[in-house]
């Protein structure tokens, strides 16, 4: 009952005091609202992977490469069952691979599909439910395959299933037989499909001796594992015994428990299903940034609205109210009203969901039934933010209330003034912090790399390298073209290349480029010349091929290969390669090309070697430089060319590619909407709680006021008056957030070879930014202030 009557009252005083209760209840609701789609985002992102039961004991093996930026996503087929054999740590294993392609027909139109390959073991390690069939049937054929349940009605209706055929339409006498349907795969998992078929069947196609160069996911489940790194020793000792041609200086591997591998395989290739660790936790401190500039900025509100009811409070006090009741009082106020923004929260959700998605880069869908636990765990976090936030009213009203009859207090002004001053400093932060990152953004997008990025167009070879190529000739918007590797990677390898005049071994990028590829990337060549035509082998003419001697490799090399080798006078030095070059003796420079930052401006520019007759090395792929304007058209004719050759549509879908810049700089682009995001919820936030406080600072000064106009002070000299203290507070907080800011970017510019000035005026813009906002938040209420009628307000004296 005392309960409930407080809650009545608390109720009441809003309606009273609507307006001051609106502008507390608002920020609470804005904070919340933001923070809730936030921590629903995280706790999607963390419960990928999370239902399987074994998720702690089973480990994806990943392979490492000791001379590159990336691990990949696979190892050769036979090192799972070697493992389990040698090691009795490994109880079982699974070994996927997904990468088969198969044509069925789908309502009349013949689709591309994907078929996955999997052990026996799947279904006892993964937590994937069989709901119709025979897993031993499965096992034991080549040609079974289990699909998921919306494959199955799309295909049947409602028909059994079991024991139908599925025809491969791409493929003569291919067809598989359905022996089983498996729920559907939910959304929350790294592992995903739709078909899939018995491991048999990749080892019926296997070639003899082809075992070590077939890659496959593949996952141990080795239970209570104490020392992976001394587990991962012992495994290559078994490994080397197995296949003499491993090199650990090369190639080495990793494990990853299942429960991380969603969130920790950035930098893992091959893997289509992966988040980012790093994007969440930023995600998350700025949902918890959030909720604290909430709780600070309704205890700032509040703390106004408290000092005016201390009579009240000590009224109660000498009626026998303890300590504990008015906490009590604080705290069902509190609840109140975090119950009254989750509601709001609720209410809202449908129409803001999209726009937060669109904002933050997700599409997580909330269900009130599925997700439960997730709405629960929330509430009860405001629950917790409740608690905290009457216990520091308590505190602030702890003097007025019992130790004093003063309506006001020194501490209560200067808690009041710090936790605004806090408010502006966050604000001021994440304004610097948006600018800097967006003008590091606009740096690196116009820094200039050093070769035509924006026309390089990927085609593949297919159907024919020589058919590709003459389609590119009669094309007059092509500019050039060259058979050869990309230039640009985001991941890269270097491999060790010995320089013979100076006794010197470095790391560099080896690339594949034909005597085209210099004018159709732009190179700049400063020293030397170029390829020469003469010398290239063609590799499509096998029988000259044969008959053309083991004249010596050409190379051209950039500046910072020069530089690194320590060359005066590099052409005509002699390289020879530790690589998949070995084959051939040595090579020679011909040419030296200005440097270019072909890989992400994190980099600083590496050594590179470009050369054409590397033996053994065959590359199927053209380098085409297009005009960005003339992508539409190239598509077009394209796509034409490519269905009269293999009577197959979008071909430039499958086999053109170009790099898309946004996506290589995807984690700064993204931290750039989220403190975007963060400092117009700040920027609401910090305005309604300056509001506030100037709405409580007029009414207690009123009557100073009135006084005041009466003895001749104009409207101008309130206003420099009333709004002097929040001048104050700006520059206070100006001069503790330049600091701060000028260390979080300067760190941050780390991760960059190429970066952007700290300039000054970033940082004086944001200030000036800051206070014009904190002004135009005041001033409509001290203005009111200021031009009252005098008489109103000294009439009760």
């Amino acid at each position: 009952m005392y309960l409930l009557k407080i809650i009545k009252e608390y109720l009441r005083r809003i309606l009273r005091n609507y307006k001051i209760y609106a502008i507390t209840i608002l920020g609470m609701s804005i904070a919340i609202i933001a923070s809730f789609h936030i921590y629903f985002f995280v706790a999607k992102e963390y419960s990928v992977n999370a239902f399987h039961e074994h998720k702690k004991d089973i480990y994806r093996v990943v392979l490492k490469n000791t001379n590159s930026n990336y691990r990949y996503n696979g190892c050769s087929v036979p090192v799972a069952k070697i493992l389990k054999e040698q090691l009795p740590e490994v109880v079982d294993y699974v070994r996927i691979e997904d990468s088969f392609n198969f044509k069925i027909n789908i309502g009349g139109n013949d689709v591309d599909k994907r078929f996955t390959v999997i052990d026996k073991s799947f279904f006892n390690l993964f937590d994937f439910k069989l709901i119709q069939g025979d897993i031993t049937q499965f096992n034991n054929s080549t040609n079974g395959m289990i699909i998921s349940q919306k494959m199955a009605k799309m295909l049947f209706g409602n028909e059994d299933p079991i024991n139908k055929v599925i025809q491969d339409v791409g493929r003569a006498n291919s067809s598989f037989r359905v022996l089983g349907v498996i729920d559907d795969i939910p959304r929350e998992s790294t592992i995903q499909g739709d078909f899939f078929v018995p491991f048999r069947f990749l080892e019926s196609i296997m070639s003899e001796g082809s075992e070590w160069s077939e890659l496959a996911e593949t996952y141990l489940y080795i239970p209570n594992l104490a020392d992976e790194d001394a587990f991962l020793e012992k495994a290559y000792a078994v490994l080397l015994e197995a296949n003499k041609k491993l090199k650990k200086d090369f190639l080495s591997y990793d494990l990853q428990r299942l429960d991380e591998v969603y969130l920790h395989s950035e930098d893992v290739r091959n893997q289509e299903v992966k988040g980012s660790y790093q994007y969440v936790m930023i995600l998350f401190i700025v949902s918890l940034l959030l909720l604290l500039l909430a709780s600070v900025n309704y205890v700032v509100m509040n703390l106004g609205l408290n000092l005016n009811r201390i009579k009240e409070f000590q009224s109660r006090r000498y009626l026998g109210a303890t300590k504990n009741n008015l906490y009590l009082q604080l705290l069902t106020e509190s609840i109140v009203n975090v119950s009254i923004c989750f509601l709001l929260t609720l209410v809202s959700y449908s129409f803001l969901s999209d726009f937060v998605s669109s904002i933050l880069d997700f599409d997580y869908k909330l269900s009130f039934q599925k997700d439960v636990f997730i709405l629960l765990s929330y509430y009860l976090f405001l629950l917790g933010i409740a608690f905290v936030t009457s216990f520091a009213q308590f505190l602030l009203l702890y003097k007025p209330v019992f130790n004093s009859f003063s309506l006001k207090t020194k501490a209560s002004g200067f808690g009041k003034k710090f936790l605004i001053t806090s408010q502006l400093v966050l604000f001021l932060v994440t304004l610097m912090m948006a600018f800097f990152v967006n003008k590091q953004l606009n740096f690196i997008q116009q820094t200039e790399v050093g070769f035509q990025k924006d026309n390089i167009f990927s085609v593949s070879t297919y159907p024919g390298a020589n058919q590709v190529k003459d389609f590119l000739q009669s094309r007059p918007y092509v500019n050039s073209f060259t058979r050869g590797n990309s230039l640009f990677y985001r991941t890269f390898n270097l491999y060790d290349v010995n320089v013979l005049k100076t006794n010197t071994s470095i790391k560099a990028s080896l690339l594949i480029g034909d005597p085209n590829y210099v004018k159709t990337h732009g190179l700049e060549i400063v020293a030397g010349n170029d390829f020469n035509p003469n010398l290239v082998r063609d590799f499509d003419d096998k029988e000259k091929n044969k008959t053309r001697g083991k004249e010596i490799i050409e190379v051209i090399v950039n500046e910072e290969f020069v530089k690194n080798a320590g060359l005066e006078n590099p052409i005509g030095t002699i390289l020879k390669y530790k690589s998949y070059l070995d084959k051939r003796d040595d090579a020679k420079i011909v040419g030296v090309f200005k440097n270019v930052y072909n890989t992400p401006l994190y980099n600083a520019a590496h050594p590179i070697v470009v050369g054409y007759n590397y033996s053994g090395l065959y590359v199927h792929i053209f380098q085409v430089n297009i005009h960005p304007k003339n992508r539409e058209q190239f598509k077009q004719e394209y796509n034409q060319f490519f269905e009269s050759r293999t009577k197959t549509k979008n071909g430039f879908d499958r086999n053109v590619s170009q790099v898309n810049y946004d996506e290589v700089y995807e984690k700064e682009i993204h931290l750039k909407r989220i403190l975007q995001f963060f400092s117009v919820i700040v920027m609401i936030i910090a305005s309604l709680g300056l509001v506030a406080i100037s709405l409580f600072i007029t009414q207690n000064r009123t009557k100073e006021i009135g006084v005041r106009k009466i003895n001749g002070a104009t409207i101008l000299e309130i206003l420099k008056m009333l709004n002097k203290s929040f001048v104050i507070w700006v520059g206070i907080a100006f001069v503790v957030a330049v600091p701060v800011s000028y260390l979080a970017m300067q760190k941050w510019l780390q991760n960059f070879a190429f970066k952007t000035a700290l300039s000054w005026w970033v940082f004086a813009l944001s200030g000036l930014l800051v206070l014009l906002i904190s002004l135009l938040a005041v001033s409509w209420q001290t203005y009111k202030a200021a031009t009252q009628n005098p008489v109103e307000a000294l009439r009760d004296e």
